[in-house]
């Protein structure tokens, strides 16, 4: 059975999304209180949220698309702005790999 857990970033971190640690402290809650089973879909809320560095945006892409979180996480209510800071972090770690 899949459970679906929906987390407000706001709740988190307020309104800005800021640092690498920030990312990691998310990670860290999402195994803390999910546990290591890959029978959750998470969604992140963006809603709220009014900025996110481009490190912070660098890392959660990192923890997410390269150290291959067993759940699947999809983002919700992501402004515009968030959204295309994301696309450049994946397109600038999918360069830095090749």
């Amino acid at each position: 059975m899949v459970a679906t857990v929906n987390i407000k970033l706001k709740d988190l971190f307020n309104d800005s999304l800021v640092t690498r640690e920030s990312v990691h402290f998310l990670i860290n809650y999402i195994d803390n209180e999910l546990g290591e089973e890959d029978c959750y879909d998470i969604t992140l809320d963006f809603t709220g949220i009014v900025f996110m560095s481009r490190v912070f945006a660098d890392e959660l892409y990192k923890q997410i698309n390269l150290k291959n979180i067993h759940k699947s996480i999809t983002f919700a209510n992501m402004p515009l702005i968030i959204k295309a800071l994301l696309k450049v972090a994946k397109k600038y770690k999918l360069k830095e790999r090749k």
